[in-house]
């Protein structure tokens, strides 16, 4: 029997056996609790990957995930919903899931607020935190599939001045593909799985560590690069410094990606 999933807009047939229905934001806005009910409905899929963002706009993450929780805890659908690493507000040691959130910024508060309302109306839903998305290296090389990582490296490097990169910021980059693939496995095979779940890297990076890297992976010179520490930028307080997860969780379930 084929599953629905709802993904990230795209057409692509995520594994065999499994039809993605992805609308983009264009044909259906989270934000209108009867325009997703009656998508839903339409689709009538087995499960939902909750992936909407659109920055900086938070009512998104705020408005469309009641909407999507609304909506599972009438239909009992399988949801898995995507979180984000900023939950945490930074410590020198990596993040396990039952850790206490402490964000400081506001898209971490958003996102922690939200897990919270998950936990209380979508209790059989699973919640994966993952960190800054890359492409494959080949889809980098290629300049196919590129996430605001990339982005912002090719733009940097097209004119130094206009952007550098932490060396006081750590976090735990993951390629965008390993994570879809943990999404799908949750969705349709790891149903038992609930609560928060780590997803990212297995490797700290830098940011600027982790921009000339990708740089080498797209063929630009890393060399032009700039970088910059917080207090230089005067963000101290206002980003986290260093947020690492513990992915060892995803591990024994086998879900836990490798190297960025």
């Amino acid at each position: 029997m084929a599953t629905d999933s709802w993904a990230d807009g795209s057409s692509r047939q995520p594994n065999a056996g499994h039809r993605a229905v992805a609308p983009t934001s264009a044909q259906l806005d989270v934000r209108d609790l009867a325009a997703l009910r009656d998508a839903v409905s339409a689709a009538a899929p087995d499960a939902i990957a909750h992936l909407a963002y659109r920055p900086p706009d938070h009512d998104v993450i705020i408005t469309g995930t009641r909407n999507v929780a609304a909506v599972v805890a009438e239909t009992g659908v399988r949801l898995v919903h995507l979180s984000t690493d900023v939950v945490f507000g930074g410590g020198p040691a990596p993040f396990v899931e039952d850790d206490e959130r402490h964000p400081v910024g506001d898209y971490g508060r958003a996102k922690a607020d939200m897990e919270d309302h998950l936990s209380a109306t979508a209790p059989r839903s699973v919640w994966v935190r993952t960190s800054l998305l890359l492409a494959d290296p080949d889809e980098q090389l290629a300049g196919r599939d590129l996430g605001q990582v990339e982005l912002d490296v090719a733009g940097a490097v097209r004119d130094p001045s206009t952007f550098s990169f932490f060396i006081d910021e750590f976090r735990s980059p993951v390629r965008a593909s390993e994570v879809a693939a943990a999404v799908l496995a949750l969705a349709v095979d790891r149903t038992e799985v609930v609560g928060p779940l780590h997803v990212a890297g297995n490797r700290s990076m830098d940011r600027m560590e982790l921009a000339q890297l990708v740089a080498r992976r797209m063929g630009l010179d890393p060399s032009v690069l700039r970088a910059v520490t917080q207090a230089e930028a005067g963000v101290v307080g206002r980003r986290p410094a260093r947020v690492v997860l513990d992915s060892s969780r995803a591990t024994t379930l086998g879900l836990a990606p490798g190297d960025p």
